[in-house]
């Protein structure tokens, strides 16, 4: 995971806020270090917070948000801004970036998470989107947000602790942190109801 901030401090509150989750944090301050990073962990980069505001007389965050959609096209790119012009709102949409203002970075990043994990289990767009919703929306943990997006994508439970790699116990033990938290009486309901938001069941194929 990339983080691209000149100020030291906010660096400091993004990996603060993904401590709790499985990657590891390479921070730059300068676009000189930015390049360095990407070079160095190029085949490990699975998404990038960077700063919009950064005191470089020749690019922007924007910038480097383009040089990262080019180079990386699938992964999660987070702009961080305490101001944002609507132009550079329009360029965010337009590369397919997210915004987070640099208010509370730490809960932010934290609310964030589920989302960049997510998109790392999940290729198909429509139930990846409803996936990372929900598990913003409920504030589940790692291991709850990837219970959920093994049921999305309608994992056998019998697999969950080797696709995961860890025990059975484990596994029990997040689904029903899941469930409890999600109010959904079993885990296969959650699965069937984020399926069904992108598919409806009841929906008849059009035929012309």
């Amino acid at each position: 995971m990339l983080a691209v901030d000149d100020d030291p401090h906010a660096l400091d509150q993004v990996a603060l806020g993904l401590h709790h989750w499985p990657w590891r944090l390479r921070g730059a301050r300068t676009v000189t270090e930015f390049r360095s990073a990407v070079a160095e962990e190029a085949p490990h980069v699975v998404g990038a917070f960077v700063d919009l505001a950064l005191s470089d007389d020749r690019f922007d965050g924007v910038d480097l948000i383009a040089y990262l959609r080019g180079r990386f096209p699938g992964i999660p790119v987070v702009a961080l801004s305490g101001r944002l012009r609507e132009i550079a709102l329009n360029q965010l949409t337009f590369l397919g970036a997210d915004l987070l203002e640099k208010q509370d970075i730490v809960a932010d990043v934290n609310r964030y998470a589920p989302r960049l994990l997510v998109a790392q289990m999940i290729d198909d767009e429509l139930v990846r989107r409803a996936t990372q919703v929900f598990a913003s929306q409920f504030s589940l943990t790692y291991r709850e947000t990837q219970i959920v997006a093994l049921a999305a994508l309608d994992v056998p439970r019998r697999q969950f602790h080797k696709q995961l790699g860890i025990k059975k116990a484990t596994v029990k033990r997040h689904v029903h942190a899941a469930i409890q938290k999600t109010k959904y009486r079993r885990l296969e309901d959650i699965g069937r109801h984020l399926r069904s938001v992108v598919r409806p069941p009841h929906a008849t194929p059009h035929r012309p």
